[in-house]
């Protein structure tokens, strides 16, 4: 492969378009969100929590999944995966 395509230039967009298979704008997040935001009110900024990802695609169809790396896509605890505990790591 010499050729590569991010949908977004910015990482924490990005990465909600490729784990939901969808531009990210129609998940919500269509910017990086900023520092000490917790994703309230009318316009969060975090991936809706209503978007469904490849994890859950993955777990309906028997796999187990696991999130690891960093994590931006809502820094509320609300928009954390599940059973995610950032105390273990």
């Amino acid at each position: 492969m010499d050729a590569g395509y991010a949908s977004h230039p910015y990482c924490s967009p990005s990465c909600a378009g490729v784990l939901t298979g969808r531009y990210q704008q129609r998940v919500g997040h269509g910017s990086n969100p900023e520092s000490g935001t917790e994703g309230e009110g009318d316009n969060p900024p975090a991936m809706a929590l209503s978007a469904r990802t490849l994890a859950d695609v993955f777990g309906e169809a028997g796999y187990a999944t696991v999130a690891a790396g960093k994590w931006q896509l809502g820094g509320a605890k609300k928009f954390w995966p599940k059973s995610f505990d950032p105390q273990r790591f």
